[in-house]
């Protein structure tokens, strides 16, 4: 910058406005490489890339290609907006950079998925308490949408408060708990996160959201807020996951609005919620005493179960759920100290939970007419295996996925074969994959 002043020119463009213009396109540069490393490089590292290739590589293009004594100038190229200095030299610099990271950090993906051209770089991977030691290059694709934006977001249906949470990438997936009455938090899923970008669904009724005025929750009306959601969101494919009574409210939200689903996850379910629903049950907790006979603690879950005590408040129910925990997995007592802490974050409201409809849709599995994928784990007592062979002979075209040693919980017991069985389906069946 020597001897240059605020009158200096460049033929007839002043010089300052034509530095600014390299500085330009010297900063756009690597952002174009930036999408070929997405979840690929560690941050520290692409910082000490970019500082080095701009250095080494893009000033001295841009002086060949911009300087009249250099020779690419001289071969009478004209790069009037940076076809040569920035896209040919970023292209090349990406693909270097994608031979180099094939696989993304954390995952072995290979090849990626696809991403819609809009979003940001970011030095994090956005899932929450879910922090990993080191940070990595992340793209966080926002598709224009700030309903989608990760965080907490809340919306008015039909006069009640609705909240509901977004993590991840990739297609659009509401994710409903259960109970009826649990809150979402149990069903943070770190590792399904990295395929497809999860909507939390907050039930109403449970904490977060509102209460219905007139306390009477249903299936069915927790499918009428599944479809306010959908209509929220306003994305051209969306996904449904549903655990356990969540399930529930995906087939019936699918039974009332064919095909509106790009596809459903009948995670841990049902196709029936009322009597044979609880007399399987009974079978079931007899399996469970069988199974864990040498337990200590199992004579306390099976008493939980068989007491049928009186349940009138939040604080008993709560305190009911924690005695029989141990039955909702395939081998708590391995797993004791991890469990409990996980456990933490199951919370369940007392209102939603007093739900105890007579709601059976077996008689119209048949006219699901969306992708299916069913997920149930071996020893799950609440839910188990037989509902999940029913649903997947009659629903057409549906796969069936046991987990041979999960419970109710496969996201917890199995989290790598859980999100793997997820990424596999969302892959055969996603636009935007």
């Amino acid at each position: 910058m020597h001897g240059i002043t605020g009158t200096s020119l460049t033929g007839t463009i002043p010089v300052f406005a034509f530095a600014t213009l390299q500085m330009m396109f010297a900063v756009i540069t690597p952002a174009l490489i930036g999408g070929s490393i997405a979840d690929r490089a560690e941050f520290g590292a692409w910082m000490l890339f970019i500082t080095l290739w701009v250095t080494l590589v893009y000033f001295p293009v841009a002086h060949w290609v911009w300087q009249a004594a250099d020779w690419i100038f001289k071969l009478g190229i004209v790069d009037f907006a940076g076809g040569t200095a920035v896209h040919i030299n970023a292209c090349m610099a990406a693909l270097g950079a994608l031979l180099v990271h094939r696989n993304r950090l954390h995952t072995g993906e290979s090849p990626p998925a696809a991403s819609p051209p809009s979003g940001v770089l970011l030095p994090t991977d956005m899932t929450g308490p879910y922090t990993r030691e080191r940070q990595h290059v992340r793209h966080m694709t926002f598709e224009g949408n700030d309903r989608l934006t990760p965080g907490a977001h809340e919306l008015t249906i039909n006069g009640v408060r609705q909240r509901y949470h977004v993590a991840g990438r990739g297609p659009v997936c509401l994710v409903h708990p259960g109970g009826p009455g649990s809150h979402w938090g149990y069903m943070r899923m770190p590792l399904v996160e990295r395929h497809m970008t999860t909507v939390y669904v907050a039930p109403v009724g449970a904490g977060e959201s509102g209460e219905l005025p007139d306390g009477q929750y249903s299936t069915a009306r927790f499918a009428r807020f599944v479809d306010g959601l959908v209509g929220h969101l306003a994305v051209p494919e969306i996904y449904f996951l549903g655990h356990s009574a969540g399930s529930f409210a995906g087939l019936q939200y699918e039974l009332d609005h064919p095909g509106k689903l790009a596809g459903l996850i009948l995670y841990g379910g049902a196709p029936v919620f009322g009597p044979d629903l609880y007399s399987e049950a009974d079978t079931q907790i007899s399996a469970f005493e069988k199974r864990h006979a040498d337990q200590p603690g199992m004579p306390d879950v099976v008493d939980a179960y068989r007491s049928r005590l009186p349940r009138a408040n939040k604080a008993e129910l709560m305190a009911y759920m924690g005695r029989l925990l141990p039955a909702y997995f395939a081998d708590y007592w391995s797993r004791e100290e991890k469990l409990r802490e996980w456990s933490q974050a199951v919370e369940i409201e007392y209102a939603p939970a007093k739900y105890r409809g007579n709601w059976d849709v077996r008689n119209e599995l048949t006219k699901v007419s969306v992708p299916t994928q069913i997920l149930v784990g071996r020893h799950d007592w609440i839910c188990p295996v037989r509902w999940s062979e029913e649903m997947h002979e009659k629903i057409p075209g549906s796969r069936l996925t046991v987990f041979e040693h999960s419970g109710h919980f496969q996201h917890v017991e199995e989290a790598e074969k859980f999100a793997a069985t997820i990424a596999d389906f969302l892959a055969d069946t996603s636009a935007t994959e």
